[in-house]
């Protein structure tokens, strides 16, 4: 995976400042799979955990399940990702959130 941009800002003709690199939050709707368990920021964090409640709407617990077959998406023969983690299940209640691998 291509490591993304940092984001600037430009104050003047001589001067960049790098602010950051943009949010990568791995939204539960999303699928992910990766050889490696996702890491995120403070503010990534707040913002997936923001996203899980909003998700959640008041109802006491909201599960995604992401089936074998959505890796199809990817690639005809899910061989192919053999030792990778695949983010199968995410557990959304008031107590927090539970990710699945």
């Amino acid at each position: 995976m291509e490591s993304p941009e940092p984001i600037q800002r430009n104050r003047s003709p001589e001067a960049v400042e790098v602010t950051g690199f943009p949010p990568r939050l791995f939204l539960p709707e999303h699928i992910y799979l990766s050889n490696t368990i996702p890491s995120r920021s403070r503010d990534e964090q707040l913002a997936f955990l923001r996203h899980c409640s909003y998700l959640q709407q008041g109802r006491p617990s909201y599960t995604i399940t992401h089936t074998l077959m959505e890796l199809h998406l990817l690639t005809p023969t899910p061989a192919t990702f053999i030792r990778f983690l695949w983010r199968y299940k995410i557990y959304i209640n008031q107590n927090g959130v539970l990710e699945d691998y």
